[in-house]
């Protein structure tokens, strides 16, 4: 497996309250886990020096550069499904059976068997792991921030937030009562994921919904009061067709927690990585609603390509918006996994396109199915 992957990687673990389970138990303590572990047990970053940040106003600009992009893969399908760097420099991805290392400066290699058939679902959905809670630690004020869902009644999903000092509840945002939440028409499946801290002692939450009418489109406190609302960001993003969406927030965890900023993104986005200065990677590109930055292309790629943005530290402005990849109709391109070290950013997934405008490739040429993609950039 690799080595430690960088501590600025986040990936997906929930928490589930799930009715009639006494074991279930939404405020069990579960640690936070070193982010070298394999995505079908999911880690969630930490940072265990408190607030290990440089100053945002500090920050590099964003000027990517593509180093590498490559295929990884032959019949049937394959997914990169985990990346990062090992204690060497080296760059890796991982899938069923193979793996892509790139060395610091040099060419690529795959490892394995990239012909491996990988069966397991190409969504951007994780592998969900059977932990009934997750617990993200704040060494800055001494809080834990239990992050997940509840099991509402029915089929309904309503997110959890909460801080707790100890074994002290001490406040949740989005804790509305179901019959609230249906009289106000918000029955739309939400769940929060992961949450990191961030510079000027914040926190970011990522959470998903799957439709509109989600409890998120309002104050975590007032279901009559907008409170989400992707007016926040400048670079506010649109939603899927359905409303199926990804939802950035920013939480003051001072005086009761609230919500300071956010924007949403469409569709469900599995993993981000945060970089020294708190600006926020996510794994897919967006098309602006009121003005914010369009996908670009400046690598050459597809115009129908997937991609990747980079959140400012506030999560109000879009920093970048660049597609990777290729036509992919009637299949599936993504990008699941992704990491960032020393301006390095990392991204691993599959596309189904033949078309893909690959560089300083390990394999340049689509083997067929589903392949594995991997994209390495210089970001600053």
């Amino acid at each position: 497996m690799l080595g430690r992957l960088s501590w600025l990687v986040l990936s997906l673990t929930v928490a589930c309250e799930c009715g009639g389970d006494p074991s279930a138990d939404p405020d069990a303590s579960a640690d936070a886990r070193d982010s070298a572990a394999p995505l079908d047990a999911p880690p969630i970053a930490r940072l265990d020096a408190g607030d290990d940040f440089e100053d945002p106003r500090t920050a590099p600009p964003i000027a990517p550069e593509l180093l590498a992009l490559t295929y990884a893969g032959g019949a049937g399908d394959q997914f990169i499904r985990v990346v990062g760097f090992t204690a060497t420099g080296a760059i890796v991805g991982e899938g069923e059976g193979f793996r892509v290392e790139y060395e610091a400066g040099g060419a690529g290699t795959i490892q394995g068997d990239p012909t491996t058939h990988d069966d397991a679902s190409f969504s951007d959905r994780p592998r969900l792991p059977g932990d009934p809670g997750v617990l993200v630690e704040d060494p800055r004020f001494g809080l834990g921030y239990r992050v997940g869902y509840r099991q509402a009644g029915g089929n309904l999903q309503l997110p959890i937030f909460r801080a707790f000092s100890g074994d002290e509840r001490l406040w949740a945002l989005w804790g509305h009562a179901v019959a609230d939440v249906m009289a106000a028409n918000l029955g739309a499946d939400t769940r929060c994921y992961q949450a990191w801290l961030m510079p000027g002692d914040r926190v970011g939450v990522q959470c998903w919904t799957d439709g509109g009418n989600s409890v998120l489109a309002k104050e975590p406190r007032d279901l009559g009061s907008p409170g989400f609302d992707p007016s926040w960001a400048s670079g506010s993003y649109m939603r899927s067709p359905a409303g199926m969406a990804t939802a950035y927030a920013l939480i003051d965890p001072t005086g009761g927690g609230s919500v300071v900023s956010g924007t949403f993104v469409a569709s469900h986005v599995a993993n981000v990585a945060v970089d020294p200065w708190g600006r926020v990677i996510v794994a897919r590109t967006a098309t602006s609603r009121s003005g914010g930055a369009p996908p670009t292309n400046p690598f050459g790629q597809a115009e129908v390509g997937s991609g990747f943005l980079v959140l400012s530290p506030d999560l109000r402005d879009v920093l970048a918006n660049i597609r990777i990849g290729g036509d992919c109709t009637g299949g599936t391109q993504s990008f699941g996994s992704l990491a960032i070290r020393d301006g390095i950013l990392v991204l691993g997934g599959t596309t189904c396109a033949t078309d893909v405008a690959t560089a300083n490739a390990a394999q340049a040429s689509h083997g067929g199915g589903q392949d594995g993609l991997m994209a390495i950039i210089r970001l600053y």
